[in-house]
C-alpha cells in the first residue's frame, strides 16, 4: 500500500520535529508532544507543547519544513563527537604502542592526528558563533516563519564544552610532542643523514633506537615509511557516508554496499599491506596493490553522485574526513610502490634476525641505551672508533671484534 502525500508529510514533519527535539531542546525545552495541525486533509504546520504541557507553540508549515536544516546541523554535531570520541580512543592505543616501542612512525602519526583535530577544534570554535548567529536569523527574529527561539541556551552549553576540548587538544599536542621530542629529532637526522649519505649519523640513529640488530641505510628508508600505513588507517577508518545521504539517494543501496564492503575489507588490507612489505610477498602485494587502486576508483566515482557531491559541499566535517583520506591513501600507494622498488635489500633478514634475537632471549634491554653514558667521554670515544672503522669488513685491517660487536650467525630458528 502507497502512502498518502498528507501521509508522507505527517511523517517527514513529524520526524523533522522529533529528530530536532532531542539534539537541540533537551535542556531547554521539556517537548511533551508535536501534533500536526491539519485542514481539510492537509497539513498546515504543527502544534509543539513544551514545558511539561504548560505552554504551547504553533508552527507554521514553512517553519516546520525549515526545521529540516536545524534537525541535519544538530545531527551533524551528534556524528562529529562521536567520531572525534572514538579518535581519542585510537590515538590512545597508538601512544601506548609508540612509548613501548620507541616507534618514530607512530609518534609522526599521532602528531598529525593532533594537529588534524586542534586545527578542527578551533574551527569548530569558531562554528559555533557562527551557527548561534545564523540559527537567530532563520528561526527567532521577528519577521522569521518561526519567531520562536528553539535553541534557548544550547550554543552556551556548546561553546562551554567545546573551550576546554581545545584546551585539550592542544595540551595533549604539547605533552605528546615533548615525549617524542627526541625520536622526532633523531629522525630528522636520519633523514639528512641519508639524504647526505652520512654513515655517521645514521650508526647513531642505530644506536638511540634499534636496540636489537642494527639494519642497513636502505632497510631504515623502508621501515620509516610504515607511517603511511598507520595514517591511512585512520583515514580511511573515518571514510563513511552521512546516514542523510541514503534519504534522497537513488542508489542507496549502490551507496551502502560500498560503504559496507570498505568497512569489512579495510582491516584485512592494512595487515595485508603490513605482512607483505615486512616479509617481501610480493604476490601478497599485488593483490593490496590492485584492492588500494579499486578504493580510490570506488571512491572516486562517488562524486558522481548528486547527494554525495552536496553532503561533501554541507558538511565540512565529512568533507574534511573525505580529503584526509584521499591524500592518505594515495601517499599509501606510492609509498608502497617505492617499499616494493626496495623488495630484496635486506628488510625481510633483518626483521627475521629481530625475531629469532627476541626468541633466543636477547631482549632489547640487553643492549642498553643509556643516555649518560653515551655522554662519557669513554663511550663517546668508542662510538667514533666505531664510526671510523665502520666502511671496512669485519675483521680485516687489524680492527678489534669488541668495536663491530658479535657474529651473530642465523641458522633456521636459532642462534648461534
Amino acid at each position: 500500500m502507497v502512502p498518502s502525500r498528507s501521509t508522507l508529510d505527517e511523517l517527514k514533519l513529524n520526524n523533522t520535529i522529533s529528530h530536532l527535539s532531542p539534539n537541540v531542546t533537551r535542556r531547554s525545552l521539556d517537548v511533551v508532544s508535536i501534533v500536526p495541525m491539519l485542514n481539510m486533509g492537509r497539513i498546515e504546520g504543527a502544534k509543539l507543547s513544551y514545558d511539561h504541557g504548560a505552554q504551547d507553540v504553533i508552527l507554521s508549515e514553512t517553519c516546520s519544513r525549515s526545521l529540516i536544516l536545524a534537525g541535519d546541523v544538530f545531527s551533524s554535531f551528534y556524528y562529529e563527537d562521536v567520531i572525534l570520541l572514538a579518535a581519542q580512543f585510537w590515538l590512545m592505543v597508538i601512544s601506548v604502542v609508540a612509548v613501548i616501542y620507541r616507534s618514530i612512525p607512530q609518534i609522526l602519526a599521532i602528531n598529525c592526528a593532533r594537529v588534524l583535530m586542534t586545527v578542527w577544534e578551533i574551527y569548530a570554535t569558531w562554528r559555533i558563533t557562527s551557527y548561534g548567529h545564523t540559527f537567530s536569523l532563520l528561526y527567532v527574529a521577528q519577521g522569521t516563519p518561526c519567531q520562536f527561539n528553539f535553541f534557548s541556551d544550547f550554543w552556551t552549553r556548546r561553546m562551554a564544552l567545546t573551550i576546554p576540548n581545545l584546551i585539550l587538544n592542544i595540551t595533549a599536542f604539547g605533552f605528546e610532542s615533548l615525549i617524542g621530542r627526541h625520536l622526532i629529532k633523531v629522525g630528522a637526522l636520519v633523514i639528512i643523514a641519508i639524504m647526505f649519505n652520512n654513515t655517521a649519523t645514521c650508526q647513531t640513529f642505530t644506536l638511540y633506537t634499534f636496540q636489537r640488530a642494527a639494519p642497513s641505510a636502505s632497510v631504515l628508508r623502508i621501515y620509516r615509511l610504515d607511517i603511511f600505513y598507520l595514517l591511512s588507517m585512520m583515514g580511511l577508518w573515518i571514510t563513511w557516508l552521512d546516514e542523510g545521504v541514503g534519504k534522497i539517494a537513488t542508489y542507496e543501496t549502490l551507496y551502502k554496499a560500498l560503504f559496507f564492503t570498505t568497512i569489512i575489507t579495510v582491516l584485512p588490507w592494512l595487515a595485508m599491506g603490513w605482512y607483505a612489505v615486512r616479509r617481501e610477498m610480493r604476490k601478497t602485494f599485488a593483490v593490496w596493490l590492485i584492492m588500494g587502486s579499486v578504493y580510490l576508483i570506488c571512491w572516486t566515482l562517488m562524486f558522481y553522485s548528486y547527494s554525495f557531491r552536496w553532503t561533501f559541499l554541507y558538511w565540512k566535517f565529512f568533507a574534511c574526513l573525505t580529503c584526509t583520506s584521499y591524500i592518505v591513501l594515495i601517499a599509501t600507494g606510492i609509498a608502497g610502490v617505492i617499499c616494493r622498488l626496495n623488495f630484496g635489500k635486506g628488510l625481510a633478514h633483518y626483521l627475521h634476525v629481530e625475531e629469532v634475537l627476541a626468541k633466543s632471549g636477547f631482549a632489547a634491554g640487553i643492549f642498553e641505551n643509556d643516555m649518560e653514558q653515551l655522554q662519557s667521554p669513554q663511550k663517546s670515544a668508542a662510538i667514533e672508533t666505531a664510526r671510523t672503522t665502520d666502511a671496512r669488513p669485519h675483521g680485516e685491517g687489524g680492527e678489534s671484534d669488541v668495536a663491530m660487536g658479535p657474529i651473530i650467525v642465523i641458522q633456521g630458528n636459532s642462534v648461534v
